[in-house]
């Protein structure tokens, strides 16, 4: 006890305060880039400003927690990883199937603008379409590139995890306070 109040003054001094406020920003950029990475592509507004907020929070509560505790693993699964049954819980709800998934697929004719309307935060790569082009020559040349694209990315695994709802929280060797809710591919 007596090494960190001989520590005080450094850990609540300016260049220590720098310090942080430098970790937050790099952090925040390595956060965002990668998320941007499973985005569609313009990402939806706001990702710079959650991401802040998420990397703010995690190094508030890391640097309140006591030297005792500093063995808690918070775990955000991205897509792709390997399901982990012990810091993991599969969903048994399924979520909507992917673009890329649902293969051919015969709709209704409704709206030309259905198919140029993409949500936000679905994985999505197939190239933008013309509004000059018919909509089999579309529908078809979309299929194609999401074959090409998807089937090599994500392939279909039930081992692998597609979206994960929230973290995990775990106490490394001891015990897992939170298992993370995931969904697989």
């Amino acid at each position: 006890m007596t090494s960190l109040d001989g520590l005080h003054r450094q850990l609540n001094s300016p260049a220590a305060n720098e310090n942080r406020n430098t970790f937050i920003a790099k952090t925040t950029t390595n956060l965002t880039a990668c998320l941007y990475q499973f985005l569609n592509t313009p990402p939806p507004p706001g990702v710079d400003g959650s991401a802040s907020m998420i990397v703010e929070l995690a190094v508030g509560i890391a640097a309140n927690l006591p030297l005792e505790s500093r063995d808690v693993a918070i775990t955000y699964p991205l897509p792709g990883d390997i399901v982990q049954p012990h810091v993991m819980e599969v969903e048994k709800a399924a979520l909507p199937v992917l673009e890329a998934q649902k293969g051919g697929e015969d709709g209704d004719d409704k709206d030309g603008d259905d198919e140029k309307k993409v949500k936000t935060g679905t994985l999505n790569k197939a190239a933008p379409l013309e509004s000059g082009e018919g909509k089999d020559a579309s529908e078809s040349r979309r299929t194609d590139a999401d074959k090409d694209t998807f089937v090599a990315a994500l392939p279909k695994d039930s081992n692998r995890v597609r979206f994960a709802g929230f973290m995990a929280l775990e106490v490394r060797g001891r015990q897992v306070l939170m298992k993370a809710p995931v969904w697989t591919l």
